[in-house]
């Protein structure tokens, strides 16, 4: 049997694993986030933590120990997400009447960016082919979208003793220029593979993981 098959027919995988425990700690962070009892914001933060923690990790394993699979590459973009929206609506919702309001805004952008980005993969996978591996500005999306988590979990934790209202909102307006400005550098990517110009040999090789984000 083909090697490439056997790998991609593999499912109980260390960094399958390790993703499935990604999925399951965003409810948790939410649930953590809501209750009212002592130090809450932070078993919150720490979850957040342990879970970008074993998003690094599961990566590093699955290239490193060639244990890539076609399930992993769809659950991970879908770990990325739901996590993202999980946090972004918690965050939102506590903060929607304060000076922090702007994360409603930024969760309609956030919404719209992965909507698009989501209907554009699947008139690829319809088409037969896939969405690009994950670019650098798309990954930078991702880093200031974390960023902008640990700011506001730290205002929360430390009641703004440690980070301003004026910190959060530059960290809140760059994340939303990097989502736009990751949105539109995908359009012309999604173009060239619509249209057969694309080269996947350029962007990844056989050890890539993860999807475009």
């Amino acid at each position: 049997m083909n090697k490439e098959l056997v790998k991609c027919e593999r499912v109980f995988t260390v960094p399958n694993i390790l993703t499935l425990f990604r999925i399951i700690l965003a409810p948790v962070f939410g649930i953590l986030y809501f209750e009212n009892f002592k130090n809450h914001y932070i078993y919150a933060a720490v979850v957040l933590l342990v879970s970008g923690a074993t998003d690094v990790v599961d990566g590093f394993i699955a290239r490193h120990f060639n244990l890539i699979t076609t399930l992993g590459k769809v659950l991970d973009p879908v770990a990325d997400k739901l996590t993202q929206a999980v946090i972004i609506v918690c965050l939102a919702v506590n903060h929607y009447d304060d000076e922090n309001s702007f994360l409603v805004y930024l969760l309609i952008l956030l919404f719209a960016k992965e909507f698009t980005m989501l209907l554009g993969a699947m008139v690829l996978y319809k088409s037969g082919t896939r969405p690009s591996e994950s670019k650098w500005f798309g990954k930078l999306s991702t880093v200031m979208i974390y960023a902008l988590f640990v700011s506001i979990l730290l205002q929360d934790i430390f009641t703004q003793k440690y980070i301003s209202v004026t910190v959060v909102n530059i960290i809140a307006i760059i994340t939303g220029i990097c989502l736009v400005f990751s949105l539109f550098n995908y359009y012309p990517i999604f173009k060239e593979i619509q249209n057969g110009e694309y080269k996947f040999e350029k962007e990844h090789n056989s050890t890539d993981k993860k999807s475009t984000k």
